[in-house]
């Protein structure tokens, strides 16, 4: 319950930054020890490809993203060997001929994957003057359309995990 509180009281602050006394809110890099936990973990989804049109709130929202570069990198990182792929259902590590697999597989491409879905932790500092996110972990969905073109769904690619890179301060 006071992780609920903590952060209605950080999305108030956010609000507020509309007003006349403008305060900067910092993504900082790193959590100060001076910080609490505002969401252990928190899961949520984010559209990166705008496949319809005439949606212009999307697309405007869309319009600084990069998705080539971003799925790219992912893609290149995993074949590399920089991170490890994991199946989304079953949590176990992907080899390289299985991503191949799913690249090969008809009705797949990267050009497709339209959603993220990261899971984080949040930080915030006590007196709300920074606010820091950590990625544990991404993944990637691509549409499945239905014959007549429209969307049916989305359908999970693979999972990259990433280990936490700061200690995790206790919350009150």
């Amino acid at each position: 319950m006071k992780r609920v509180a903590i952060f209605i009281a950080a999305v108030a602050l956010l609000a507020a930054c509309g007003t006349k006394e403008q305060k900067t809110i910092i993504i900082s890099p790193t959590p100060l020890d001076s910080g609490d936990i505002i969401a252990d973990t928190i899961i949520y989804s984010v559209l990166i490809r705008n496949f319809e049109p005439s949606d212009t709130w999307t697309s405007q929202r869309l319009q600084y993203v990069k998705p080539d570069t971003l799925i790219n990198r992912i893609f290149e990182s995993v074949y590399k060997g920089i991170n490890t792929a994991y199946d989304y259902y079953t949590n176990k590590p992907l080899t390289l001929d299985e991503i191949k697999k799913i690249e090969a597989t008809e009705g797949f491409s990267r050009d497709l994957i339209q959603e993220l879905q990261f899971k984080e932790i949040w930080f915030t500092a006590k007196d709300a003057t920074w606010f820091h996110k950590e990625v544990l972990s991404v993944n990637m969905g691509y549409g499945i359309f239905n014959q007549d073109g429209s969307q049916r769904g989305l359908k999970p690619v693979f999972r990259i995990r990433f280990a936490p890179k700061h200690p995790l301060p206790t919350a009150e």
